[in-house]
């Protein structure tokens, strides 16, 4: 009866006392590393060399996902740079036009302020000329000029009638008379 072989979790078969190594998938495969005496190598030298070979083939296929990962995360990073970089590029055309338009508008009030301000002014010289006109209707007064003061005596309106008749002698109908001015009451 044959013994059935089983393999280790290094890569032997074990078929009783005598070790053998399976290297199919190591690049030692097809040489001789069976751990004769005539290459120098015992079983434990190459057991010890299939394990590291192993580990380093573990370690490369760790660093390759790894890689993978981080060029995958790379791609996605310049993928969202570049989106980024779009969207800023659409926001500062947007603001520059906002901006353009904030500038026309201001210019437009400022325009509208100087136009106010002169409007404003037009409207105090009229106010100032319209009270000028009112007064002058409403006290329709005639000044004398070059009369001393105190001549008139008491009654002033006795004195300038009797001063208007003497001056104005030569005028037919000289029934002066003087008014009392008006109030507003």
């Amino acid at each position: 009866m044959k013994k059935k072989s089983r393999r280790s979790t290094n890569g032997a078969t074990s078929s009783g006392k005598d070790l053998k190594w399976d290297y199919s998938d190591s690049p030692l495969h097809g040489e001789n590393v069976a751990g004769s005496k005539e290459d120098g190598l015992s079983h434990r030298h190459t057991a010890t060399l299939e394990i590291i070979y192993q580990s380093i083939m573990a370690d490369h296929k760790k660093t390759r996902a790894d890689s993978h990962r981080a060029q995958t995360a790379s791609l996605n990073l310049q993928g969202t740079i570049c989106k980024l970089t779009k969207t800023c590029t659409k926001l500062l055309e947007r603001m520059t036009k906002f901006e353009n338009r904030v500038a026309v508008l201001e210019n437009e009030v400022m325009a509208q302020m100087k136009l106010c301000e002169a409007t404003e002014t037009h409207l105090t010289d009229t106010h100032w000329k319209l009270e000028k006109l009112g007064n002058r209707f409403r006290h329709n007064n005639l000044r004398v000029l070059g009369i001393a003061e105190g001549l008139e005596g008491s009654d002033t309106r006795k004195y300038i009638v009797k001063l208007f008749n003497t001056a104005f002698s030569d005028l037919p109908n000289q029934n002066w008379d003087i008014e009392e001015p008006l109030t507003d009451s």
